[in-house]
Parts: C-alpha cells; structure tokens; sequence
C-alpha cells in the first residue's frame, strides 16, 4: 500500500511543479525545492542517527551523479514550463543544485508567493523529495527493485489524472493513447517471466 501511495505521491509531483511555477521561476522553483529537501533529508539522517559521510573514493561519483542530476532535473523543469504536467508526466516516464541557473536563466525569480505556490513548494521538497525518497529507499532494502518497479505504472496515471483534476489540462484521445502505450509498456516488461 506504501508503494502505491508513493507512486501516486511521484506522480503527482508534476502538477505541483506546474502549480509553482504561477509564482516562482523555473530553476528559482528546482533551487528552492532542493534546498529544502536537502534539509530535511539531512535533518532525517541526523536524527536519526543515519551517516551522511562520503567513503573514500566517493567525491568524484557524487560530483558527476549531481551534475548529471543537475541537467537532467533542469531541462525537466523547463521542458514542464513549456507544456501540461500530464505530459511532462508522460515525458518523464518514456526513460541538486540549480542556485546559479535561477540566476542565470529565470528572468524573474518570484512573481508571487501565495497558499497555493508556497504549498506546492513544500509538498515537492518535503512529500515528494524529502519523504518520498527516504520512503522509496527504505521499501528497496527491504522488498528490492524488481518487487518496487512493478508499481511504476501508476506515476504516469497520477500525473495524467492529476493533471486534468487539479489544473485542468485538456486530457485529449493522443494524451490517453500516450498514457495506454506506456502503461502498458511497463506492463509487458513486467510481466515476462523471469529466467531462473
């Protein structure tokens, strides 16, 4: 059941992004979440008594893995600024630092802070960042991989779903066609049997 409330949690995280963005810049809004995530993971650890410390030889793989994670969370959110979160959703199924690019590439960084865009900030950093992933890692110890990935069809249902529900996107026949082609594809990868 945890499962399935995080995939719907990862797939809704879309939909708060977009909601964010009516008052905060595209990369001003992946700073400010991360930010915060980062936080509240550290303070997580923290308390509860988890190392955070590199091992040798580790500096360099988190070096690349953050900047990879860095593009690649970057051109998400500027790809989701120009579209649906529907899609966006759909997008980012077919496959932490952003301080500087907010200054760099958001011509205003705030426009307005309110209930709405201050709540989907938080729920992005706290739910879906800082909960989801102490969640998620925590179920992948205990049931592996393979068992969690089974879920993953879920997210792009949410985020469609959500999509339309909360913002009002059109959910058009090539948004569900989309939605149908990549369940299932998820779907069918799951369900070959395994080679013993």
């Amino acid at each position: 059941m945890l499962t399935v409330f995080l995939c719907v949690i990862f797939g809704s995280n879309a939909v708060a992004v977009k909601i964010a963005f009516s008052g905060l810049g595209v990369f001003t809004t992946a700073s400010i979440r991360f930010a915060i995530a980062a936080a509240a993971i550290f303070s997580w650890a923290r308390l509860t008594g988890r190392t955070i410390a590199l091992k040798k030889g580790q500096l360099h793989q988190v070096i690349i893995f953050s900047t990879l994670f860095t593009i690649q969370l970057s051109f998400f959110y500027l790809g989701l600024s120009k579209s649906n979160a529907s899609r966006g959703t759909l997008l980012a199924n077919l496959v932490p630092f952003f301080f500087l690019e907010a200054l760099l590439w958001d011509p205003v960084m705030v426009t307005r802070l309110d209930v709405p865009v201050i709540g989907s900030l938080l729920y992005q950093s706290l739910v879906s960042a800082s909960f989801g992933f102490v969640a998620w890692n925590t179920l992948l110890q205990k049931y592996g991989a393979v068992s969690l990935h089974a879920f993953i069809f879920i997210m792009p249902i949410a985020g469609v779903a959500l999509g339309g529900l909360v913002l009002g996107e059109p959910i058009t026949l090539k948004i569900l066609l989309a939605l149908v082609l990549i369940v299932t594809g998820i779907l069918v990868v799951h369900g070959k049997p395994r080679k013993d």
